[in-house]
């Protein structure tokens, strides 16, 4: 199972992981403080996988040394998702634009959704608010980038495995709440 959300207080993790959450993804790179979210997750036994993705953008996805890294990463999030056992979190620092091509990214190649607006009904219903701010350039960069490297990497042959239900309402009110009682409210970006 996979949701999406900006990047969660230290604080909600420990509340992430009561409602639960079994794994972090963090789409941030090390100059954002990542090893942050990965030293809390290991105190309170969670797994936790960095994508190190400075951003969403040509610059940062034509580096081949950096994509590297982000290959491995969405590689390693990708097979501890495809079993379903794990429930985890992707985020990066406001849930929209890395997150958008991330989990855009995992969708597309784990088979989960076959068409491009298949992919992006699924991240409307995980959260709209990523949906509506991830914008098309991205998705076709992770249609250009991201997606052969990983698909190259995983041997895309191999049988598919459902990564997303969409619907864990206990992970999902933990979240609203933490939201309504502005502790985490996503920035506007409009």
């Amino acid at each position: 199972m996979l949701t999406v959300w900006h990047r969660p207080k230290t604080q909600h993790i420990f509340h992430l992981k009561e409602s639960g959450v079994t794994m972090l993804i963090t789409c941030q790179a090390d100059r954002e403080h990542a090893q942050a979210v990965g030293k809390e997750c290991k105190r309170l036994g969670l797994k936790w996988v960095h994508v190190p993705l400075g951003g969403a953008n040509l610059n940062r996805l034509k580096n081949r040394e950096d994509m590297a890294k982000v290959i491995t990463g969405l590689d390693q999030a990708y097979h501890l998702l495809k079993d379903g056992k794990e429930k985890a979190l992707l985020h990066c620092a406001a849930g929209i634009h890395r997150t958008g091509i991330c989990t855009y990214t995992l969708l597309r190649c784990s088979g989960e959704a076959k068409t491009r607006g298949e992919a992006m009904e699924c991240i409307k219903a995980i959260r709209l608010h990523t949906h509506d701010g991830v914008r098309d350039w991205r998705i076709n960069l992770a249609e250009e980038i991201l997606i052969p490297l990983l698909s190259e990497k995983l041997s895309i042959d191999a049988p598919k495995q459902e990564l997303v239900e969409i619907k864990d309402r206990k992970i999902l009110a933990k979240l609203k709440s933490l939201e309504r009682r502005g502790r985490a409210m996503p920035p506007s970006r409009k």
